[in-house]
């Protein structure tokens, strides 16, 4: 009877001590990949304010980090006002089974240039 509470007892432990295992692994994937994010939906909003588009090159692509594959993908909305556009990005993994994403919205406004 006691082995058998005793081996119950280290199967909780051990249990209780992978599932914090996953769950950092887990938080450290998404801090990567939210650096990831945060970087194209800058670099999307500068080429909004600026040029009033994004290049089709810098509209979705892969990435490897870290031993996992993301895939993310940028595109645009135009907005409520002219000259308003809605920049939203996705990217996504697989962890085991499930399917991770993160996104991100953000808003631009294309300044022209008087002449």
């Amino acid at each position: 009877m006691t082995t058998a509470v005793l081996s119950l007892g280290i199967v909780f432990i051990y249990q209780s001590f992978f599932t914090v295992l996953r769950a950092s692994d887990r938080c450290a994937n998404y801090f990567s990949a939210v650096g990831f994010v945060d970087e194209k939906v800058w670099e999307a909003c500068d080429s909004v304010r600026r040029q009033g588009s994004i290049t089709d090159a810098e509209m979705s692509g892969e990435l490897t980090a870290g031993g996992r594959n993301y895939t993310w993908g940028l595109w645009l909305e135009p907005g409520q006002a002219p000259d308003l556009y809605s920049i939203n990005a996705l990217l996504s993994w697989k962890e085991g089974a499930r399917k991770q994403e993160i996104r991100r919205t953000s808003y631009a406004l294309h300044e022209k240039n008087p002449e």
